[in-house]
C-alpha cells in the first residue's frame, strides 16, 4: 500500500510533463522571458527557445515537491477543535481517538523561481505563482497523543493555475486525484497548542 499521497507537482503532471505548443508559445511571448533571449545580444533560433521554455516548465515541476499530505497536516494541526486532543486528562497517554472529516477545501500557494539557461547563459528568473486546490469529501484521522497518526481519505479532488506575473500559463479543472486508501504519518504530527495553552502548561509543569 502507498503511504503517501502524490506531491504538489501532480495537480500539474499532465501540463508539465509534455508541455503544449501553446503553453510553451505563452511562456516564450512573456516581456520576461522574450528580454532575455534578445539579452544575448544575437538572434536565437526558434527551436532553441522551445527546448527551453520546455525545460523551464518541467524544472518548475521538480520545485513542486511538497508531498501534498504534509501540506494538509500543517493545515490540520492548526486546526482549533483538533486542539481538544492536547488536553492530557480527557485523552490519557496512549489513548486513540477517531475524528470524522467533514468536507472541506485546503488552499495551497506557493512561488517558485527558476532561471531561464539560454546556450548554457542564464538570461533571466521568473518567479511563478502556483495556487492550487484540494477539495476532500470527508475521511477520517486516527489521532494519538495529540498527534495525528494517519488519514483514511474520502474522494478527493484538485484544481489548479500556474501563472507568471498574471499570465495563466497553465490551468487545471477540478478533477479526481487519486490517493491511496490509508496515508500514515510516520511518528505523528504534533497538533499545535495556542501560544497562551503553551503557557499554561509550562506552568503546571513547573
Amino acid at each position: 500500500m502507498t503511504d503517501r499521497i502524490p506531491l504538489l507537482s501532480a495537480a500539474f503532471s499532465t501540463e508539465l510533463d509534455e508541455p503544449t505548443r501553446e503553453t510553451v508559445a505563452r511562456l516564450r511571448r512573456h516581456a520576461r522571458f522574450a528580454a532575455g533571449a534578445l539579452g544575448l545580444g544575437r538572434e536565437t533560433p526558434g527551436h532553441y527557445l522551445d527546448a527551453a521554455g520546455v525545460n523551464v516548465l518541467r524544472t518548475l515541476q521538480n520545485a513542486l515537491t511538497r508531498p501534498i499530505d504534509d501540506i494538509l497536516a500543517d493545515a490540520w494541526k492548526r486546526y482549533e477543535p483538533f486542539r481538544k486532543y492536547c488536553d492530557k486528562q480527557r485523552y490519557p497517554a496512549g489513548s486513540v481517538s477517531q475524528e470524522r472529516l467533514l468536507e472541506h477545501t485546503v488552499e495551497i500557494a506557493a512561488r517558485p523561481s527558476v532561471a531561464v539557461l539560454l546556450a548554457d547563459i542564464k538570461v533571466a528568473d521568473l518567479e511563478f505563482d502556483v495556487s492550487v486546490a484540494l477539495r476532500i469529501d470527508g475521511g477520517t484521522l486516527t489521532i494519538q497523543d495529540a498527534k495525528i497518526m494517519s488519514m483514511r481519505p474520502g474522494d478527493c479532488s484538485v484544481s489548479g493555475k500556474i501563472e507568471l506575473e498574471g499570465i495563466t500559463l497553465v490551468e487545471r479543472k477540478s478533477s479526481k486525484l487519486e490517493v491511496p486508501g490509508e496515508i500514515r504519518f510516520g511518528n505523528g504530527i504534533p497538533i499545535k497548542r495556542t501560544a497562551d495553552e503553551e503557557v499554561l502548561v509550562a506552568a503546571q509543569s513547573s
